[in-house]
């Protein structure tokens, strides 16, 4: 640093010194990052075991107070009428 001309590393030295002193100078502080409120999780079941789809059908609505409709077949009762089974099938020996 010779003749008072700064440069390089010694220029980017100076340069903060002077930013820091002049930030303290008019009260200039860091902000801190405000924290976002975490989400609620909800446990529904213990383990982590697969569910059949009845068994799902039936957890949503106990979970969610929904009432099933009194009327009419649910679809357990009507499943041999919805999927019949084939009578025969041709590939078979």
């Amino acid at each position: 640093m010779s003749g008072g001309k700064v440069s390089g590393a010694d220029l980017a030295r100076v340069a903060l010194r002077a930013a820091m002193e002049s930030a303290r100078k008019n009260g200039g502080r860091q902000t801190t990052k405000r924290q976002q409120p975490r989400p609620v999780r909800t446990v529904r079941r213990d383990g982590r075991e697969p569910m059949g789809l009845g068994a799902v059908m039936d957890a949503l609505v106990t979970e969610r107070a929904w009432e099933l409709p009194a009327v009419g077949a649910t679809l357990r009762e009507r499943w041999t009428a919805t999927a019949p089974a084939p009578r025969s099938l041709s590939f078979c020996p």
